[in-house]
C-alpha cells in the first residue's frame, strides 16, 4: 500500500512538472492552483504507521495452536528451565506444520504426537504478542536439520538450554524460513 501512494505522489509531481515546463498552465507566474496542487501532493505521499504491538497474556503451558492428527500415539516432553517462552511446531517434510504448541518459562509441557518423521522448528521471546506476531519485533526463530521421527510407544525429551555435548544442533533462521 505505501508503494501505490508513493507512486500516485510521483506521477502527481511529474504532472505538475510537465505542466509548469511546457507552459500548459496559461500564465507563467505561480497561482493558487499551483499551491493547491503540491499540497494534494503531501496529502498522498503521507503514509500510515501500523498501530502498536499490544502484549498479550501468554497461552497455557502445553497449549496446541495447530493439531494435524487424529490420533497421538507418540510422545515429546519439552523441558524449559529458562526464562524465555517457546512457540514450538512440527512440520512434515512439505513445511506444512502439523503440530504447534506453547511452553512457558520454568515448565514442562509432555505433549502427544502423530506417528511420523517431522521436523523441528520454533520461536521463543520473553513478551507474547498473540499468535500472528508471536513475540513481537524481539522474536527469534531456530530450526533443527535433523528428522525427528515419532513411533508408537517411545517418546523424545527436549531440554531447551544450551549446553556441552548437547544432542540437538540448532541453528537460527529468519522469520521468513519460520
Amino acid at each position: 500500500m505505501k508503494r501505490t501512494k508513493l507512486l500516485i505522489g510521483s506521477v502527481a509531481v511529474i504532472t505538475m512538472l510537465s505542466f509548469s515546463l511546457c507552459g500548459c498552465g496559461g500564465s507563467d507566474d505561480t497561482s493558487s492552483e499551483d499551491v493547491a496542487a503540491t499540497d494534494v501532493v503531501v496529502e498522498e505521499t503521507t503514509t500510515t504507521t501500523e498501530p502498536p504491538l499490544v502484549e498479550q497474556e501468554m497461552p497455557e503451558n502445553e497449549h496446541i495452536f495447530v493439531n494435524e492428527f487424529s490420533s497421538r500415539p507418540s510422545k515429546i516432553v519439552v523441558e524449559n528451565p529458562t526464562d524465555t517462552a517457546y512457540y514450538m511446531k512440527f512440520e512434515d517434510k512439505d513445511g506444512k506444520t502439523v503440530f504447534a504448541f506453547f511452553v512457558r518459562p520454568q515448565s514442562t509441557a509432555p505433549m502427544y504426537m502423530g506417528l511420523g518423521t517431522y521436523y523441528l522448528k520454533y520461536a521463543y521471546g520473553d513478551t507474547w504478542y498473540g499468535e500472528e506476531h508471536l513475540f513481537g519485533p524481539n522474536t527469534r526463530y531456530a530450526k533443527d536439520e535433523e528428522e525427528w521421527p515419532f513411533e508408537s510407544g517411545k517418546y523424545w525429551t527436549l531440554t531447551m538450554k544450551k549446553q556441552v555435548g548437547g544432542n540437538v544442533n540448532t541453528e537460527p533462521i529468519s522469520e521468513d524460513e519460520f
